[in-house]
């Protein structure tokens, strides 16, 4: 009986031991993630500058064409050409805009998905907690029972129920 005790205690501590590793191992993968989503984050960023640059220097290249397409057949650039030109560069600026815009949307995603690893992070740890503590108090459960049950066995100063007998309750 007494080893039976000690056997569950001890598997109680052990569980509960195992529960907090487990609940720290997945803290620091966690983290590890909120990470990952940073560096995603900063990938976005930068592609979608990359491309909105690309964008701005394709209208001004289009532009700088245009411009120079008139000034060769013409001999100057009328009012005709400063709007088409115009609206290659707008469209230009449209563009990349858009392109800056995306990117941003797409870190931003990144970003909100890191925060909710580095939430989950933090949280772990403490829920690890309560389930452990939860297995510790299953073990000593289990332990008493045991020595308790050891007790009505051979005798002692046990728990003792008191019967109540229905003649007494009824009349």
């Amino acid at each position: 009986m007494i080893l039976a005790a000690v056997a569950s205690l001890a598997s109680g501590v052990i569980g509960a031991m195992g529960t907090i590793a487990a609940g720290k191992a997945q803290a620091a993968a966690y983290e590890h993630e909120a990470k990952q989503y940073d560096i995603r984050a900063a990938w976005e960023r930068a592609v979608a500058e990359r491309e909105a640059d690309e964008k701005r220097l394709e209208a001004d290249y289009a532009a700088s064409r245009a411009r120079a397409v008139a000034s060769t057949y013409r001999g100057s650039v009328d009012s005709g050409d400063v709007k088409l030109i115009s609206e290659i560069q707008g469209r230009g600026n449209y563009l990349s805009g858009l392109a800056s815009a995306q990117g941003e949307q797409a870190a931003f995603s990144n970003i909100n998905a890191g925060n909710v690893s580095r939430f989950w992070q933090s949280v772990t740890p403490k829920l690890a907690g309560i389930s452990a503590a939860g297995q510790f108090i299953g073990g000593a459960g289990a332990a008493a029972s045991s020595i308790s049950g050891m007790f009505g066995k051979y005798g002692g100063g046990g728990y003792k129920s008191a019967s109540i007998q229905p003649s007494l309750i009824y009349g």
